[in-house]
């Protein structure tokens, strides 16, 4: 009996293009939350909403790649890592985890 057969099939579908992202745990304290942005179907931006300022701060662009549930960041010579899974992205950065859950909005699809 293979348990992860079914799942491993669902992972590889997976597509982030156009889905907005959101952090509002384990943020710095001047922060009320972190985004990432999948603009295309290589290219994300990361943003802080910082509780200060109005207007959202843009932080970093970066290519990623997708293979199964997990997925790869890059930009320039950092890079991190994050897994999907039961519909939260959970990326690990400078050491730190932080939990990325989807915006709900109709227009975007993730499967």
């Amino acid at each position: 009996m293979n348990l992860f057969s079914t799942q491993s099939r669902l992972f590889k579908t997976i597509r982030l293009t156009n889905t907005t992202w959101r952090c509002t745990s384990n943020i710095d304290k001047e922060a009320v939350y972190y985004q990432l942005v999948f603009e295309t179907s290589d290219q994300v931006k990361g943003y802080v909403q910082y509780k200060n300022q109005e207007e959202l701060t843009h932080v970093f662009s970066a290519t990623f790649r997708v293979n199964e549930n997990s997925i790869y960041f890059k930009n320039g010579e950092d890079r991190f890592k994050a897994l999907y899974c039961k519909k939260v992205l959970h990326a690990v950065i400078d050491g730190e985890i932080y939990d990325f859950k989807r915006l709900s909005n109709k227009k975007y699809f993730l499967f």
